[in-house]
């Protein structure tokens, strides 16, 4: 069980703003209604026609309700938390679940890196669990692998500083 406090509360309403700042980025159209998805995915923000739940800050990738949802509806799911770089910024870390052959794969570990065309993928942290690991491409259609969308590291991190800067917009 998860106590709401202060920090709680404002650790949660960072990551919905920066959900719905996604949203915004991605040009989707949110479905606020609850008979779309199961009790455990309500929390989300839920985009149908990517086929993509943004859920902010869960605690329940744990939780067997949470997966066996994200397993019966075979949604993509994006789990956005607030975090801080090693240098203290803010920022904001990301796990993918995907459904594949009806079980659930977690991509862990992943940030979030915009181009100058306001094109949106979700690439490795190079601090994660695995630096080398999948990029994906994210938009209204929802979520595809990719190669590695920048060129070199100064491009890498443009893109993520480009990023946070959107996620982070009051």
């Amino acid at each position: 069980m998860k106590y709401e406090n202060e920090e709680y509360r404002a650790r949660y309403g960072s990551a919905l703003l920066a959900a719905q700042n996604l949203t915004t980025l991605l040009c989707v159209e949110l479905k606020d209604e609850p008979a779309l998805l199961p009790p455990a995915l309500r929390t989300g923000l839920n985009a149908p026609s990517g086929n993509l739940v943004l859920v902010p800050q869960a605690i329940l990738m744990n939780d067997r309700q949470f997966m066996d949802a994200v397993r019966e509806t075979r949604s993509t799911v994006l789990i956005i938390e607030p975090g801080e770089t090693m240098t203290g910024a803010a920022t904001y870390y990301m796990t993918l679940l995907l459904c594949r052959e009806g079980e659930v794969l977690a991509v862990p570990t992943l940030r979030l890196w915009v181009d100058l065309k306001k094109q949106a993928y979700l690439i490795p942290d190079l601090h994660g669990a695995n630096p080398e690991g999948e990029c994906f491409a994210l938009d209204a259609n929802g979520v595809r692998e990719v190669p590695p969308p920048f060129g070199h590291e100064v491009e890498r991190e443009f893109g993520i500083a480009h990023a946070d800067a959107i996620l982070l917009t009051r």
